[in-house]
């Protein structure tokens, strides 16, 4: 489908986040500069209706959104689509109140949101969640949340367990929409949060590193009961969380498409591998998604090396930005993925080599 997005969208990505991108990269520019003007071209509500105070893009124009910026810049859109997750959840909320607490303040970008989800995947939960009065209270491992020093609240899902501390991979999934505090140190191995109960260990990246990602330790971590934003089933969970894949896949689609203009030529095969990936992660079923996704980000992968082979030895000069976008593919091979799509990523790409042998033989 062709989708025709806002002039300002566009312009955005074009003439301020792409020429940046590369500083923001290597830490010159903060990358909180590009998400505060995102902000002011009212992209944190990206993802909701006007009603919301959103932009009211259809569902194929957020996702060429994401493509777009990712494409421009990858580390800035990699911190904002987390807020798209959030900012959706809690529109789709039954706690009115919180609804009418939060959800202005997200479509603006006045408050912004991260995403932690990790730690409710089978086969074991690593965070859990138990009822004390009123507030929940959180133990365990999330394995990995985006965004300290760049949000304000962060959208953590839990396994219940029952007062008595047991419960299994089973259980319902609460969804709470807990502060996010702000770092008052940094290092390279941590984050500082100067809370007792939450403590952030910093991931070193080879991209995306200025998306201050971490794991965080939470040891009877209170939140308020009225931050539940959802509490869902086993089965109502997978389901959605299944269902939630195909926007990952924009990102990879974003970062082919920007190899695809570096590259000299028309690229007829480029062009065709992205718009076929585009059509089958919008019209896969469920449980085709895995495989969707993995041949996106076989795409950004192939791209991505034929801009370095095509650029030649200035390609792996830091100042180029063809290595970034290598190493931002490399990135997109292994973030949101599941079982499912690490095995398709291997089988496709097996397939690939096979099919190279055979030639060459």
């Amino acid at each position: 489908m062709d989708v025709v997005l806002p002039d300002h969208i566009s312009a955005l990505a074009e003439e301020v986040l792409w020429p940046a991108a590369d500083d923001v990269d290597r830490g010159v520019l903060p990358v909180s500069k590009q998400l505060d003007r995102l902000a002011s071209q009212g992209l944190y509500g990206a993802a909701l209706p006007l009603q919301a105070g959103g932009l009211g893009l259809s569902e194929h124009g957020f996702r060429r959104t994401v493509e777009v910026l990712a494409g421009a810049d990858l580390t800035a859109a990699f911190v904002w689509i987390q807020h798209q997750g959030a900012a959706k959840r809690v529109l789709r909320s039954s706690n009115e109140a919180l609804r009418d607490r939060w959800l202005g303040d997200l479509a603006s970008g006045r408050v912004r949101a991260g995403v932690a989800v990790g730690g409710v995947r089978p086969p074991t939960p690593t965070l859990v969640a138990r009822r004390d009065g009123s507030a929940w209270v959180l133990d365990g491992t999330i394995p990995w949340v985006t965004g300290w020093g760049l949000i304000d609240v962060v959208l953590i899902a839990a396994r219940v367990i029952d007062d008595a501390g047991t419960g299994s991979a089973e259980q319902d999934v609460v969804w709470l929409l807990a502060d996010a505090p702000q770092p008052v140190g940094d290092t390279t191995t941590q984050i500082d949060l100067d809370v007792p109960t939450m403590t952030a260990s910093r991931f070193q990246l080879v991209a995306l590193d200025h998306t201050r990602s971490a794991s965080v330790q939470l040891d009877g971590h209170r939140v308020p009961g009225d931050r539940l934003v959802a509490r869902q089933g086993p089965e109502e969970w997978a389901a959605a969380d299944s269902a939630g894949l195909r926007t990952n896949g924009s990102l990879s689609l974003g970062l082919a498409e920007r190899c695809r203009l570096l590259l000299e030529g028309e690229e007829p095969a480029l062009s065709s591998a992205i718009e076929q990936s585009r059509h089958a992660l919008d019209t896969a079923e469920v449980e085709d998604l895995p495989a969707a996704r993995a041949t996106a980000g076989l795409v950004a992968w192939t791209a991505a090396g034929r801009l370095l082979v095509a650029r030649g030895g200035r390609s792996v000069a830091l100042q180029d930005s063809a290595q970034r976008l290598a190493r931002e593919a490399m990135v997109l091979q292994v973030f949101g993925t599941r079982p499912p799509i690490t095995r398709a990523l291997l089988e496709q790409s097996a397939a690939a080599l096979d099919a190279t042998v055979s030639i060459t033989g």
